[in-house]
């Protein structure tokens, strides 16, 4: 594939676009929930929520991806690999738990 269209109305971080980012695919998605947090502007393209014209213009305007956006697409995909988010939840959950120890 050459993009991958996620226009979610209702989302909170959608997998689909890290799965799309790792097979090298840039991700066009409208801006809503957590759906372009994952994104970077090398790695795919955001469109304020419902704005299907602008939507289609976008895709009429891009032309086939190239080699160095697939790049990028696997290296912003690796950002959320099972081992480093798993370390970002323990992290999380030891300062909240240190927070929370009685004096």
């Amino acid at each position: 594939a050459d993009y991958f269209l996620n226009p979610t109305y209702q989302d909170n971080f959608p997998t689909v676009n890290i799965e799309s980012l790792a097979s090298g695919t840039p991700v066009i998605t409208y801006d809503t929930g957590g759906s372009a947090e994952m994104l970077s502007p090398e790695t795919g393209y955001v469109v304020k929520k419902g704005d299907f014209d602008s939507l289609m213009r976008l895709i009429d305007e891009l032309d086939k991806t190239s080699s160095g956006e697939r790049d990028s697409c696997y290296q912003q995909a690796s950002i959320f690999t099972d081992q480093k988010m798993g370390e970002k939840y323990y992290e999380l959950f030891a300062s909240l738990l240190s927070r929370n120890k009685p004096n």
